[in-house]
């Protein structure tokens, strides 16, 4: 990549050539350019975390095979075997694979047979 630092050095010489010359044109030309380096500069940061982002995606898809029923996510293997629950929620909302918890009761202490997400709260019943 290229080092920002040293295009500034360069822009600088410049700079100083064309207010020695006392040339405005090719002064407020120079500015003009330096201004634009900056914006591409942050263009390119940006899209380097674009593509980390979309890289992390990728490598999360390729190592799990998830799939969306009654509620939860699986995690399909193979050999028709599959790994979980997975809270919706926070894989939803933060992208996040939490493995939910089983349990037979609820909030209130009754019988029912749910999944409990950990991190959320989220429950779903089983």
């Amino acid at each position: 990549m290229i080092n920002l630092k040293d295009v500034d050095e360069d822009i600088r010489k410049i700079e100083g050539i064309a207010k020695q010359l006392k040339n405005v044109d090719l002064l407020q030309a120079v500015l003009d350019l330096k201004s634009r380096i900056l914006d591409l500069h942050d263009d390119i940061l940006s899209f380097a975390a674009e593509a980390q982002e979309l890289k992390k995606k990728i490598e999360d898809k390729a190592v799990y095979n998830l799939v969306f029923d009654n509620n939860v996510y699986w995690n399909k293997l193979p050999g028709q075997k599959t790994d979980g629950p997975f809270c919706s929620v926070c894989r939803d909302r933060d992208g996040k694979l939490v493995r939910m918890l089983s349990s037979n009761l609820d909030a209130q202490g009754h019988y029912s047979p749910q999944y409990i997400c950990p991190v959320c709260k989220n429950a779903v019943k089983r």
